[in-house]
């Protein structure tokens, strides 16, 4: 059995509610105060994500558990080590700083440290758009360092070097794959005319989709990422990234990664099947659910009987229902530093 930690359960929960193959079976998607509800926790894979977004006690809560896990040396199969796993801002730091990627990124308040331009500025998580379009020059970014200066949020702001290129169309692309263990494979390939690039603002036409089939065939970049997760400490993710003079830039490594999203099962392409890369997923992460392992008595420091004693089955019945609610939900923007991003991507 593979056991899914998350705060919150987005693409696997809909990839298992609406591609039902084995995989559905074999995986249990899990809270983390689910976790330390229960005294025994069960053998098998456990796979733990989003940790980055947890609080600082929950994270730090996390961390003992995983020593727990080495002090005994736990008969189960951990994948995304939350210990040595880099977060956004020391990853692309680190990947600089190794000669892998060409550009940097600063805390806001060390701006006045960018050397290179354009730059721009972001949330470092919970992160949809860009807080602000691309600056160009120094100016530029200190004009809006100075309308954030009232947000109260900086310390999850950062200052992005811009590091992509147009190709010979004068659109940029945007590539993501998966690491699943031992299996790397490549999920898509976004093309733009815009700089920053989303799945809802890639171009789908005839062409664009036999690029990314292309790409999703050759995998081309393979050998570089495997040693760029190995750098990050995370075995299971999706690694975001662009090409610029030839080389790979890496953007982000997402261990709760979208694998199959709502709006692609509800209305789906013409042209794209998304029950076919449901499938190389699958085949990929079922060898981790034959790992059976030996049930684990937890530590009484590190159990939480306040939450509600609920079974795993039933906990994880209550994700894949709140998979599917987030899939449909569409929040609007609130709070002043989300009115400050409006006005400064305007």
């Amino acid at each position: 059995m593979i056991y899914y930690l998350a705060g919150k359960h987005r693409s696997l929960g809909v990839q298992l509610k609406y591609f039902p193959g084995e995989l559905a079976q074999a995986v249990r998607l899990l809270q983390y105060e689910h976790l330390y509800s229960r005294d025994v926790l069960p053998g098998g894979t456990y796979i733990f994500t989003d940790f980055d977004r947890l609080p600082p006690a929950q994270l730090a809560k996390l961390h003992k558990l995983w020593d727990w896990f080495d002090t005994i040396d736990a008969d189960i199969r951990r994948f995304n080590d939350p210990r040595r796993a880099l977060f956004r801002f020391d990853l692309l730091r680190r990947l600089h700083e190794a000669g892998i990627n060409d550009f940097n990124v600063y805390r806001l308040g060390d701006w006045r440290e960018v050397r290179r331009f354009p730059v721009f500025i972001r949330k470092e998580k919970h992160q949809k758009e860009p807080v602000t379009g691309l600056l160009h020059d120094r100016f530029a970014l200190a004009e809006a360092v100075a309308q954030l200066g009232g947000s109260g949020d900086h310390a999850n702001i950062i200052v992005v070097e811009f590091c992509n290129e147009p190709f010979a169309d004068g659109r940029y692309r945007k590539y993501g794959a998966f690491r699943v263990g031992d299996a790397h494979y490549v999920q898509h390939c976004y093309i733009s005319k815009h700089w920053y690039i989303k799945s809802g603002t890639a171009e789908l036409g005839v062409a664009e989709i036999a690029e990314a089939m292309e790409y999703r065939d050759s995998n081309p970049h393979a050998a570089q990422l495997r040693e760029i997760f190995d750098i990050a400490g995370i075995e299971y993710g999706r690694i975001d990234y662009g090409v610029a003079g030839g080389r790979v830039q890496v953007y982000e490594i997402n261990t709760n990664p979208t694998v199959i999203s709502l709006s692609s099962v509800r209305e789906p392409h013409p042209r794209i099947d998304s029950s076919k890369f449901a499938r190389i997923h699958e085949e990929a992460m079922l060898p981790l659910a034959r790992f059976t392992g030996t049930p684990l008595r937890l530590p009484e420091e590190l159990v939480d009987r306040t939450g509600a004693d609920l079974s795993i089955e039933d906990v994880h019945s209550r994700a894949l229902a709140e998979a599917i609610k987030t899939g449909t939900e569409r929040k609007g923007a609130s709070g002043k530093l989300s009115k400050i991003m409006a006005r400064l991507r305007a």
